[in-house]
């Protein structure tokens, strides 16, 4: 007698392809809203991105979160495709991060010169965030090392 479909213990080795251009192993099966895959093991929901580095090099060191550095692509399952890093630098690598540290210090050495509203249009910012630079409100590890 066979297990039913539903009750058989998936092969995580078994749910990724690779893709032959960019080597990237992509997760087929299902994925979060945000593009990560993910499997239950028992009761546990797993990532599949995280499964595959701890094989191959344990657990993720404490305080940092895995980044896709090699190819940003979400679904991407190999385990030398990500790095280890904090929150922060994973946030400034992400898909939704306008500037570089070099770009912010930049902003932050107009302070005083320049109209937030020219520097903005400059970078493609709002003046918001060329105030938040400023102020140290954001990009604050930049400015620490500033001269």
């Amino acid at each position: 007698m066979t297990t039913p479909k539903h009750t058989r213990p998936l092969d995580p080795h078994a749910s990724f392809a690779v893709d032959p251009v960019t080597g990237c192993h992509v997760w087929q099966r299902a994925r979060n809203k945000d593009g990560y895959g993910m499997f239950r093991q028992g009761k546990r929901l797993v990532y599949a991105h995280t499964y595959f580095w701890t094989l191959a090099n344990g657990p993720v060191p404490a305080g940092k979160q895995l980044d896709h550095k090699h190819c940003q692509n979400r679904a991407c399952c190999r385990a030398d495709h990500l790095e280890p890093v904090t929150q922060l630098v994973n946030l400034r690598r992400g898909r939704g991060t306008k500037l570089t540290p070099f770009e912010a210090l930049l902003i932050l050495r107009t302070k005083g010169h320049e109209t937030a509203r020219t520097v903005a249009a400059r970078f493609g910012i709002s003046s918001g965030a060329v105030y938040d630079i400023w102020h140290g409100r954001t990009w604050a590890d930049v400015a620490a090392v500033a001269p």
